[in-house]
């Protein structure tokens, strides 16, 4: 018994030992919680960062750094997102990556992350455009990484799935692949004075150099909403898009795990891995005045609501145009912005540059001379324009720089036969007269047929190209919900052994059946909001500014008519589980004063009303016809 009792004794110590080892081995986390000083925030920023076992083996390896974005309420240390946190770090040890998990908050106490949200939640002038480049390069500089875009990810999840597309976008010489989880689909972005409405199934031109994936649940709360973001990447052909669904709600992992985590994380390092080169054109939407992207940097006064959109850059030039909305919104009225391009000319050397006006029309050349490092400075207004680089010997460079459908319409009818008429200006060398340039016009929708779809145009004396006009049909129904509805088309142009792409869009005029029991708010109180101004009586009249109702639902118009010379848009977030997720919109449209008595106005228009959960946009379609009546006194 004594002996008995003095192993007791002598193991009770050894036991308790290992316990004690065991537990604290248990305890030790997979990841340390610290912080920076951040001057964008101008204050310690914490961040959550997940470092794999083998990054204390060898003082030479580096290692990719996948940053991951919470949804509301969460924080770096925790989701709403049933993602299993305190597993992430056996992903790290077996992918060998660093993971570091951002804090968007922009107010410690303050739920709502990244500055984004409807109006109300515009409070902020941190933006989180300034703070990731900013962490990023504290990352790179404290931690052993491959600094460069095919070292660095993004994924996020809701809100942080929304801002993961958007950062992804607005760096993509930054960003080398992403993944949005059940990811927020449209809020606005920008200063509390001076924000901008962001849907991101108009953006993904911004995302063509980003492999990227949209995981989307079956039933939770954003799965319809992201059903017609699905269908924008699709609409504007992303050359490395993938589309996953789960079954499930709102969520990143349904068993409160880590399988759809790592999911997304494989497709992440493999995307990274494959190094895919940027494409030779690019294109990229903007809500902040000035921004810089593939060492190009736009410079403007903008100082109002909408975007700026420089398009299809290369050496040969590029496209600058302004809009109020997306997609195709009216021009900024009264913007300056200077383009600097890339360091690709020869420093010290005279270009010309050939400059086409899309509002008037015109074309005028100009000579500038680029800086010592081989830069040009082009300054330029908003109202859009086609600028083609060139020297002596470049050859010609021609352009799309507009159409028409036939009676100087833009929107393509549905069961009519349209004719198109493209316009094309040569912005490089001149042609020979006589030279032929081949043309092949292409849509992703099945539903427009383009006769013919391959041509020749033809330079005439006076160096324009002679081309045909082209028949197009469509037998296109609407959307159910706020897909894109419009036609994405592609001219491709051959001159010689060089080929030129331009993309441009075409509105359609839907066939649908007129709506009934329609109001005008011309300065007359219809419904909870006066929006109209005019002389009250709820007709139509020269120089009013009118918003349609039809059965009570305020309408968004689309039209093509002359005598509508000014449009603006009215949002409103109907009720739904989250209010402000899927913004409605409807149309104020400003009458000529110049319009004539009797004039119809024929006008395709739309209402959305929104589902409780979830948040699902339902659109019903119709044709409105509208007299217009004296002028007003």
């Amino acid at each position: 018994m004594g002996d008995m009792v003095l192993r007791k004794w002598v193991l009770l110590p050894v036991i308790a030992l290992v316990c004690l080892v065991s537990s604290c081995d248990k305890a030790k986390p997979s990841y340390e919680d610290l912080s920076h000083f951040s001057k964008v925030f101008n204050k310690e920023k914490p961040y959550r960062i997940y470092l794999p076992k083998s990054y204390t083996d060898n003082a030479d390896e580096t290692y990719p750094v996948v940053y991951y974005l919470h949804g509301w309420g969460g924080t770096h240390m925790k989701d709403s997102s049933n993602l299993a946190y305190d597993s992430i770090g056996k992903l790290a040890d077996k992918y060998k990556v660093i993971f570091v998990l951002l804090n968007g908050r922009m107010d410690d106490a303050d739920p709502r992350p990244y500055n984004m949200g409807y109006h109300e939640h515009m409070t902020y002038d941190v933006q989180m455009k300034d703070y990731f480049p900013e962490v990023v390069s504290y990352i790179d500089s404290a931690y052993r990484t491959v600094d460069n875009r095919y070292g660095r990810a993004l994924m996020g999840f809701s809100m942080g799935g929304m801002m993961t597309t958007y950062l992804s976008g607005k760096y993509p010489d930054m960003v080398g692949a992403a993944v949005d989880l059940c990811g927020s689909t449209e809020f606005y972005l920008g200063m509390p004075d001076n924000h901008t409405f962001y849907p991101l199934r108009y953006t993904f031109a911004n995302l063509s150099d980003v492999p990227y994936r949209l995981r989307n649940s079956s039933h939770g709360e954003l799965s319809a909403l992201n059903k017609e973001t699905n269908n924008g990447a699709l609409w504007e052909g992303h050359p490395y898009y993938g589309y996953w669904q789960f079954e499930g709600g709102h969520e990143v992992d349904p068993n409160g795990g880590t399988e759809a985590f790592e999911k997304a994380l494989s497709f992440l390092l493999e995307s990274l891995q494959q190094q895919i080169p940027p494409q030779k054109s690019w294109s990229h939407y903007d809500v902040y005045p000035d921004f810089e992207l593939w060492d190009y940097k736009v410079e403007s006064d903008k100082s109002q609501p909408g975007l700026l959109f420089l398009s299809e850059v290369t050496k040969a030039g590029f496209g600058l145009y302004t809009h109020k909305w997306l997609p195709e919104g009216p021009a900024l009225e009264g913007l300056q912005a200077t383009v600097t391009t890339a360091a690709i000319y020869r420093p010290d050397a005279s270009y010309t540059i050939s400059d086409y006006n899309r509002k008037n029309g015109q074309l005028r050349t100009q000579i500038l001379k680029s800086d010592a490092e081989g830069r040009l400075h082009v300054k330029l207004d908003g109202e859009g324009h086609e600028i083609g680089i060139h020297q002596t010997n470049d050859g010609p460079k021609p352009t799309f720089v507009g159409y028409t459908l036939g009676e100087n319409r833009k929107m393509l009818r549905v069961g009519e036969e349209n004719q198109l008429h493209i316009q094309i200006a040569n912005l490089g060398t001149p042609y020979v007269e006589g030279d032929t340039v081949k043309f092949e016009l292409k849509t992703r929708d099945s539903s427009v047929v383009a006769n013919p779809a391959t041509f020749n145009g033809v330079v005439k004396a006076d160096g324009q190209i002679e081309i045909p006009s082209i028949a197009v049909t469509s037998n296109k129904v609407p959307p159910k919900d706020g897909s894109p509805f419009g036609v994405k088309a592609k001219l491709k142009m051959t001159s010689g052994d060089v080929a030129f792409e331009n993309m441009f869009y075409m509105p359609v005029f839907f066939d649908v059946a007129p709506f009934d029991g329609l109001d005008i708010d011309d300065g007359r109180s219809v419904k909870d909001t006066l929006v109209g101004s005019g002389n009250g009586d709820g007709k139509v009249s020269p120089g009013e500014e009118i918003l349609v109702y039809t059965n009570g639902h305020r309408a968004q118009l689309f039209y093509d008519d002359p005598y509508i010379v000014g449009e603006k848009l009215f949002d409103e977030a109907l009720p739904a589980v989250w209010e402000t997720d899927g913004i409605t919109f409807s149309s104020i449209i400003k009458i000529s004063e110049d319009c004539p008595e009797g004039h119809r106005l024929k006008l395709l228009a739309k209402y959305e009303t929104k589902s409780h959960n979830p948040i699902a946009r339902t659109v019903t379609w119709g044709t409105v016809e509208l007299m217009v009546g004296k002028p007003k006194k």
